[in-house]
């Protein structure tokens, strides 16, 4: 059965969500604040959004379940997974590697440059497989 529930599909379409809400922004008809105009280069746009921010904002959005910033426009969102040393919070069988401490005793950038590069690999497996199901769900629903 293709099922995914709320939290993994929260998960795995994060990135998703991140992009429409930049497209969003950057196909606004009047662009009113200096982050949401696309000619804008993505640095300019990032430091004017940080900008803006208060220090409670900025704090509150580092938690999994960043609150939402209406006078900004930024929707509320749950972040919930990160890949310091592997795929956090899977119900995959992912490569799980020392804590970030032990990586850096070793010294060894070329281990955790690759690290990184494993990570990001299954990462993107997992979104692929979350969507290649939910579409297959979408698809078996539609025409019941």
């Amino acid at each position: 059965m293709f099922f995914i529930n709320s939290k993994e599909f929260l998960v795995n379409t994060k990135w998703v969500l991140i992009l429409c809400i930049l497209v969003g922004c950057s196909n606004a008809q009047e662009d009113k604040l200096p982050f949401e105009n696309s000619s804008l280069t993505f640095e300019k746009r990032v430091d004017d959004l940080v900008a803006r921010l208060t220090l409670k904002e900025k704090v509150n959005q580092m938690k999994d379940v960043a609150p939402a910033i209406p006078r900004l426009g930024i929707p509320a969102y749950n972040w919930w997974n990160e890949t310091l040393h592997g795929v956090a919070r899977s119900k995959d069988t992912v490569t799980v590697f020392p804590q970030a401490i032990a990586l850096a005793a070793g010294f060894d950038r070329q281990a955790v440059l690759n690290m990184g590069e494993i990570c990001a690999t299954e990462a993107r497996a997992i979104y692929n497989q979350a969507l290649r199901e939910l579409l297959l769900m979408l698809v078996k629903h539609s025409f019941l």
